[in-house]
């Protein structure tokens, strides 16, 4: 996944964390403009996802590169959201919890992705941008399932029992 080619939005993502730690005093000027070249010249995620490393979370990284494992939220919360890289399956596990994929800046490893979707007493909310369908198969295990959309997205809902 390292070795995904990066896009200029990728560079610019990138880019404006390193503002953000300029202007906080995380980062030297010198150090700044190194990075910034360093951004601007990347070839891969890879490449970037170093940059900031150490100056964000793993929830505030530009660029989220090591999420292959299961998503599992236990009496709280799990949220994915903006550029991840989707791998082609993946379990997303909510007990008595919340689990969140939003879909609508990720990057889709394969054209089809199977996601292992389990709500015990929780909740799981995929969001996929207009021009992916999501299927979900019809099982009585499974309260209901909605399917709303508007404005080119729509939401697939899955909840457990509760």
């Amino acid at each position: 996944m390292r070795n995904i080619r990066a896009s200029d939005a990728d560079r610019e993502r990138v880019v404006g964390v390193l503002a953000g730690a300029v202007a906080d005093g995380r980062l030297t000027t010198e150090e700044h403009g190194e990075r910034v070249a360093r951004a601007y010249a990347a070839r891969t995620l890879g490449d970037l996802a170093e940059l900031t490393s150490d100056l964000a979370g793993t929830q505030a990284q530009p660029l989220r590169l090591d999420l292959s494992k299961a998503v599992l939220a236990i009496f709280g919360s799990e949220v994915r959201a903006g550029r991840w890289i989707v791998p082609e399956s993946f379990a997303a596990t909510a007990i008595f919890g919340e689990v969140s994929l939003d879909l609508t800046e990720a990057l889709l490893q394969r054209q089809h992705v199977v996601i292992h979707a389990t709500a015990i007493g929780g909740n799981v909310h995929v969001t996929v941008f207009g021009l992916v369908t999501a299927r979900t198969p019809r099982r009585k295990r499974w309260r209901s399932t909605r399917l709303a959309g508007g404005l080119g997205r729509a939401s697939r809902r899955v909840l457990g029992r509760g």
